[in-house]
């Protein structure tokens, strides 16, 4: 396996740019062991795999045939097979393995990243049916809503739509994940 990672850190197949019988013969020989296939050992293989497997078996049979080994030789005892998957690797599985480790403790001794709160700033223009309508009595009410993640600013504007009749024009900011702005 670590052979393919070195091979697959510089092509993106393992004879090059494109598939071929090489890419389809490393594919079947590790479909039956893909469990054991980790991207923090393995990464280049790991993506190959996933981009590999893919692929249906006619248009895997049509790549072109190259010689060549890219499956390693099967072990002639059936029980090396279920010992030792992939050859005798464990020095760089285990190195490996103990820098994503050290790695992982380090990152769970620093702060957390700050949360980032979306926001949104919303003007509303609220006009009344007619002139009768207390403009002032209905802005106290709209600031009355209380809401959590809702802030209304302080102050309003009155400004004439027609014939004397007013609308206000209100601001609020409110958090996005907290307040639907069309329930509001």
């Amino acid at each position: 396996m670590n052979a393919w990672e070195q091979t697959l850190t510089k092509n993106t197949y393992l004879n090059g740019k494109t598939p071929t019988s090489l890419d389809a013969d490393a594919l079947e020989f590790l479909q039956p062991h893909a469990f054991t296939l980790s991207p923090l050992t393995h990464p280049h293989l790991f993506g190959w795999y996933m981009s590999a497997c893919h692929f249906s078996e006619p248009v895997r049979k049509s790549w072109p045939k190259v010689e060549g080994g890219a499956a390693p030789k099967k072990a002639a005892k059936k029980d090396d097979d279920m010992d030792d998957l992939f050859g005798s690797d464990d020095e760089d599985d285990g190195a490996a393995a103990a820098a994503a480790a050290a790695k992982a403790k380090a990152l769970a001794g620093k702060k957390p990243k700050k949360v980032v709160i979306a926001q949104s700033l919303v003007l509303f223009e609220v006009k009344p049916l007619d002139d009768t309508t207390d403009i002032d009595q209905m802005a106290k009410d709209i600031l009355a809503i209380k809401m959590d993640g809702l802030y209304w600013k302080t102050e309003y504007k009155k400004e004439p739509v027609a014939f004397g009749i007013f609308k206000i024009i209100i601001g609020v900011t409110v958090e996005d994940e907290k307040v639907s702005v069309d329930g509001l």
